[in-house]
């Protein structure tokens, strides 16, 4: 079984302007490792004191005259769908929710996958209630990394790095981890994404208002069950 671990930035916080991973066995080495630069065609939202956007790696130029993400398509699906492999990121809803948008975006077919949030994990390992940031993890499990945080290939390191210390303390394999830690697990599926931890309760009020409109319409002649189908499959 191996592990890709990956982590995406953007431009404005919702197109994606970079993609990094990196593909470990289960072991913890590293088998190959990328980062892919995005071309968003969109702009630029530049970091300054008020705004609460980040700082990026490489000039916007560099991100400009690279492929789109129409273009990455394909090898970005076929990195994060390989058979024996478990997917994690930091927070990997939000990369998930990326990865929804655009491929919307652009008319694709959404990337299915199911995916494991190694911030969750550390978070219930740790007893930790808030939502530390990858930086702020990785300073209190005392990892010397020297990173550059918010850049997709030294982000995705750093997740790998909180996943093998995790590993280390508990003693317990990666997969018993998730397994131990169920909340950890997410899902991306056509036109939803499906967490767990943080999207569960938000997802299925959701659902429930919108079917509720429906059938108080009379638009619709099947039950409120009917719609959590696709989350059991």
């Amino acid at each position: 079984m191996n592990y890709l671990f990956f982590d995406i930035e953007c431009c404005n916080s919702h197109n994606i302007c970079e993609f990094g991973y990196v593909l470990t066995d289960d072991k913890f080495n590293i088998i190959k490792q990328e980062v892919l630069l995005i071309n968003p065609a969109k702009e630029f939202k530049i970091k300054t004191d008020e705004s609460k956007f980040i700082d990026l790696t490489y000039n916007v130029e560099e991100y400009m005259k690279s492929p789109s993400f129409r273009e990455y398509y394909e090898k970005i699906k076929d990195v994060i769908t390989k058979d024996e492999q478990l997917v994690f990121g930091y927070a990997i809803n939000n990369d998930a929710y990326y990865l929804k948008t655009a491929c919307q975006r652009y008319h694709l077919t959404p990337i299915s996958f199911t995916f494991y949030d190694i911030q969750i994990i550390f978070s219930k390992y740790y007893e930790v209630k808030e939502q530390l940031s990858l930086k702020k993890a990785t300073s209190d499990l005392n990892l010397d990394l020297n990173c550059v945080f918010h850049r997709a290939i030294d982000d995705s390191i750093a997740t790998l790095n909180v996943a093998k210390k995790l590993v280390l303390e508990s003693k317990l394999k990666l997969e018993e981890l998730v397994k131990k830690y169920e909340c950890c697990k997410g899902k991306c599926n056509k036109n939803y994404i499906f967490n767990c931890e943080k999207e569960k309760e938000k997802q299925e009020k959701y659902e429930l208002n919108e079917l509720r409109k429906k059938l108080n319409s009379g638009r619709l002649n099947y039950t409120i069950g009917d719609i959590f189908k696709d989350f059991k499959k």
